[in-house]
Formats: C-alpha cells, sequence, structure tokens
C-alpha cells in the first residue's frame, strides 16, 4: 500500500470531517446512546468534535 502525502491524508480528514457534518444530529443520537451524555450536551460537542478534524 502506498504512502498518503500529508495533503493527501488533509484531504482525507476533511471530507471525513464534511460526511460527519452532513450527520451531525445522527452523530449526536449515536453519541447519546453509546456514553449515555444528555442529547443537549451531544449536541453541543458533537460540532466541536468534527471542527478537531480538519
Amino acid at each position: 500500500m502506498a504512502q498518503d502525502t500529508p495533503s493527501e491524508r488533509a484531504a482525507i480528514m476533511t471530507t471525513f470531517a464534511e460526511a460527519l457534518e452532513r450527520r451531525v444530529s445522527l452523530f449526536a443520537k449515536l453519541w447519546t446512546a453509546q456514553v449515555g451524555a444528555p442529547v443537549a450536551l451531544a449536541s453541543r460537542l458533537a460540532p466541536l468534535a468534527i471542527a478537531r478534524l480538519r
């Protein structure tokens, strides 16, 4: 398997972040179901977690 360059990895992470942003509501609900975080907290933190991927 070929190694990705840093710019290719950055593009992959950006694509991943964009996909999560389109599903932020679902992501927050799944986070709540998995770890038991309150929905309001997960809804506020999910966009912040996604932003860290950029």
